[in-house]
């Protein structure tokens, strides 16, 4: 470990979300986004911290959004001009929206004419448009890009706990960062959701899947891979990962790699999470997951992990003396030791590989 960039206890709250702008022809590459997710007492309730590529603090600012539901920020994402992306799952602001670089100035990425605030589900004229998000990442760039998100309900043609994706670049080589008023480009279903605590981070193959899930089950996993068709070409068993606090998942800039944080004991509620590091590998579009590397973190959920540029790992996490399972009924503001935390971890770069069945 390198060391932590942030280590506070704003509000008392652990889930802390982060994105790096890893393109090097951006004007602000290597800038750190990171969410204050859930500040309960606070109002406004979210926050951006802004760090540059050495780690240095450079603004704190309010992202406008204040939760009175669920209120729960996801995994933000960067596209390759700079613009950052986050989702809220809150139903009565929920949504996705999108930052200005340059002026730190927020916006809805919607544009809607109702809202269902039992649902979160946004129409605009009879069009689903969208819904309360967990999650969301960029891929590609110019008119490829696309922006992939997990809803939470579903209406239309949103699947329940499913996959949504925006073709948001343009014919012309531009972006769509605001105004979007119709149906999603594509959606899929994510086989046995069973929580809106994700992670997504998407790929030139299709996209990977991360669930908070503090015990695996053959039904309830940890990890999925989606191909760019929708089907399930990949599922972790409960075996390879038995489970995961925070939905913490990062594959590098080549996608050769994936990190997960994962738990090795689930039934010691104390259990730490381990950051685990595995070579991908494909054969007939299909992923296989070679361990190369674990470590023992002294945390007990990882909201969000991020490859930099380098091939640092940058984690978000949260600790305290009795574990952590997402929902109300066991908040963490009332644990110890429950300071918000972003680290920065090298990685050894001739690992020794273990393969695992």
């Amino acid at each position: 470990m390198i060391g932590e960039i942030y280590n506070e206890g704003d509000n008392g709250h652990n889930l802390l979300h982060m994105t790096i702008d890893d393109n090097p022809q951006s004007d602000f590459f290597g800038r750190i986004y990171m969410e204050n997710s859930i500040a309960r007492s606070a109002s406004p309730r979210g926050y951006f911290y802004i760090y540059d590529y050495a780690y240095n603090f450079v603004e704190k600012i309010v992202t406008g959004q204040k939760g009175n539901t669920l209120g729960y920020y996801g995994r933000p994402a960067v596209d390759k001009d700079g613009w950052v992306y986050w989702t809220d799952i809150d139903y009565t602001n929920g949504g996705i929206f999108t930052m200005n670089p340059y002026t730190l100035e927020t916006s809805p990425f919607f544009t809607y004419t109702d809202r269902n605030t039992e649902t979160g589900v946004l129409k605009n004229g009879n069009t689903v448009v969208g819904s309360s998000y967990s999650t969301c990442d960029i891929y590609g760039a110019g008119k490829d890009t696309k922006l992939y998100t997990i809803n939470h309900n579903a209406e239309g043609t949103l699947k329940k706990d499913g996959l949504a994706i925006y073709n948001i670049g343009q014919t012309d080589g531009t972006i769509k960062r605001t105004g979007w008023g119709s149906a999603p480009s594509a959606t899929m279903t994510i086989n046995n959701a069973g929580n809106y605590f994700f992670s997504v981070v998407s790929s030139s193959r299709g996209a990977w899947l991360v669930c908070h899930r503090p015990k695996a089950t053959s039904d309830l996993v940890v990890l999925q891979f989606y191909n760019q068709e929708g089907s399930q070409v990949y599922k972790s068993s409960p075996e390879f990962l038995k489970g995961c606090r925070g939905a913490g998942l990062a594959v590098s800039n080549d996608e050769s790699k994936l990190a997960i944080a994962a738990l090795n004991k689930v039934d010691d509620n104390q259990e730490c999470l381990y950051i685990k590091i595995f070579d991908i590998s494909w054969s007939n579009n299909k992923p296989s997951l070679t361990l190369i590397n674990e470590h023992k973190t002294q945390y007990t959920v990882i909201p969000s992990m991020h490859f930099d540029y380098a091939g640092n790992l940058l984690v978000t996490a949260g600790k305290s003396s009795t574990g952590y399972n997402v929902g109300a009924q066991n908040d963490p503001t009332n644990q110890a030791d429950n300071k918000h935390r972003l680290v920065v971890y090298t990685l050894p770069k001739s690992p020794n590989k273990i393969t695992v069945p």
